[in-house]
């Protein structure tokens, strides 16, 4: 029988416990000394250039809002030859560097283990186990589609409402790595929208702005259980069919290659976050970390490091294969309200919202 594991998981700054969306709090039991714990996750992507990422932050409660940003002294990424280079201070317990494969004193090898070492103000130090990545196969075709679905509205009538639905073409394996590989997807889309600004002084500017899409869930299979050698059709995101599209836009797929060590640490996030409160469920417990206090076994940390490698492929959305999306700008109802004041900020300044640029992406050719 095939079996195809859908997990729900967080790569960086959201992983533990509780998604957003859940109708109740997952209460855990645990040590009174854990409630001040670190979660320290991050991976390292090979390519040229590698880049390596890591976030630090302090987990007070087991909830998605119960973690604080923690500034650490020192993070460094160590090869098996116990080199190391420094990541460098992002802001908000974040860490990153990226290492071209000319770098003089530092190199990266898919076939060779890495780990992580954080240092902290208090005079902690965590590790993570070595990990070595696994190549990741390149993504035959991204696919999308309207597709419609009843859904029970604010007055419990059901209603049927339009979505786009993308799905993925891949094989399941590598010349180098076979058959046993296990993939995870991430995405994210870049649309384009013209302001209309209030004023008449102000000259309306496009912009393309790219937005995360799985902040709280990213899809993951393992080739290793499936008898075909190809994934054909699989579902990776479904979202509503949204003003984004008026005016042209683009999603991203990323595939990763996972180890089977992050996989499992994955999986056991996902039987904790995942729960429907069924008296049958297995409860909830901790989830397994490769990161330790190397010199407080007591100190536990959470979180996980891994190395991948990433194929990545761009999916322009035609609008009239999926319908005839209004354009973002104006919004319904109007640019301003009563009082004169910006209904969406979007519409009279698009630079007003993050990952906002003026500037057209070099892959936009539509």
């Amino acid at each position: 029988m095939k079996k195809i594991a859908f997990i729900l998981y967080s790569i960086f700054g959201m992983l533990l416990f509780t998604l957003a969306g859940c109708l109740d709090e997952i209460e855990l039991e645990t040590p009174a000394a854990n409630q001040e714990s670190l979660v320290i996750q991050g991976k390292l992507i090979v390519g040229d250039p590698a880049h390596v990422e890591v976030k630090v932050s302090k987990l007070f409660t087991f909830t998605a809002d119960g973690k604080q940003p923690v500034n650490a002294r020192k993070v460094v990424l160590i090869d098996e030859d116990q080199r190391e280079i420094e990541l460098e201070d992002r802001g908000l317990g974040n860490y990153s560097i990226d290492i071209p494969a000319n770098y003089p004193s530092f190199s990266i090898d898919l076939e060779k283990p890495y780990y992580i070492r954080v240092e902290t103000f208090d005079g902690r130090t965590f590790e993570s186990a070595p990990e070595q990545g696994l190549p990741v196969p390149k993504i035959a075709a991204v696919n999308y589609q309207l597709v419609t679905r009843e859904v029970i509205d604010l007055l419990g009538k059901p209603v049927d409402v339009d979505f786009v639905r993308y799905s993925v073409d891949t094989p399941l394996s590598t010349d180098a790595a076979g058959r046993n590989i296990r993939l995870g997807w991430e995405y994210f889309h870049t649309f384009k929208v013209r302001d209309t600004p209030i004023s008449s002084n102000t000259t309306p500017k496009t912009c393309y702005i790219t937005q995360n899409l799985n902040i709280a869930e990213i899809r993951v299979v393992d080739a290793s259980v499936l008898t075909a050698d190809t994934l054909r059709d699989y579902e990776i995101y479904e979202t509503n069919f949204m003003r984004v599209f008026g005016e042209g836009l683009y999603f991203t797929t990323v595939q990763e290659s996972l180890t089977e060590t992050a996989y499992e640490f994955f999986t056991q996030v996902a039987e904790n976050t995942g729960r429907t409160g069924s008296m049958f469920e297995a409860p909830p417990g901790k989830v397994v970390s490769n990161i330790r206090n190397i010199n407080d076994e007591n100190d536990e940390a959470f979180g996980f490091f891994y190395v991948t490698e990433q194929d990545t492929l761009r999916t322009y959305v035609d609008t009239l294969l999926i319908g005839d999306p209004s354009h973002f700008c104006p919004p319904p109802g109007g640019l301003t309200r009563e009082d004169g004041s910006c209904r969406e900020p979007i519409c009279c300044n698009c630079l007003s919202v993050p990952q906002s640029t003026i500037f057209k992406p070099g892959y936009w050719t539509h």
